[in-house]
């Protein structure tokens, strides 16, 4: 059974190579690892994204704003997965270095956990809880 319509974002950002959803079937979170953002006047070629989704009157409705990688061929998105309450995320960035310019493509694991304090319309805001490379 087809639920809501398709969830469609920016040209070669290879959305969709990474999804996961959320126990009750609610949440989406998607994967973007070519995503190249423009942050001020600078193109970060394949710095990837994440989204998160939210089914909200039979439409897939975006939750807060694209989460964007570091830095230049970060390729974040590349793997993501959610919580059953879905309101933590976990997204890998396997060529990440902006962390240690030492060492090229040493990857990068990042935690984001959902700000519930608004108490707006529940729009997410999400927070970088934790971030390690990998080494």
């Amino acid at each position: 059974v087809f639920k809501g319509q398709v969830i469609e974002v920016a040209v070669r950002a290879f959305l969709g190579g990474a999804v996961a959803l959320s126990e009750n079937g609610n949440r989406v979170v998607v994967g973007g690892r070519t995503f190249t953002p423009i942050v001020g006047e600078k193109s970060l070629d394949y710095a990837g994204g994440v989204s998160v989704y939210d089914f909200v009157s039979n439409v897939w409705v975006q939750a807060g704003e694209t989460i964007l990688g570091l830095d230049y061929y970060d390729r974040f998105g590349h793997d993501v997965d959610l919580s059953d309450d879905g309101n933590r995320i976990v997204v890998g960035a396997y060529t990440s270095d902006k962390q240690d310019l030492c060492m090229r493509d040493i990857g990068q694991v990042t935690v984001f956990l959902e700000d519930t304090s608004s108490t707006a319309r529940k729009e997410a805001n999400w927070t970088c809880h934790q971030r390690r490379n990998i080494k």
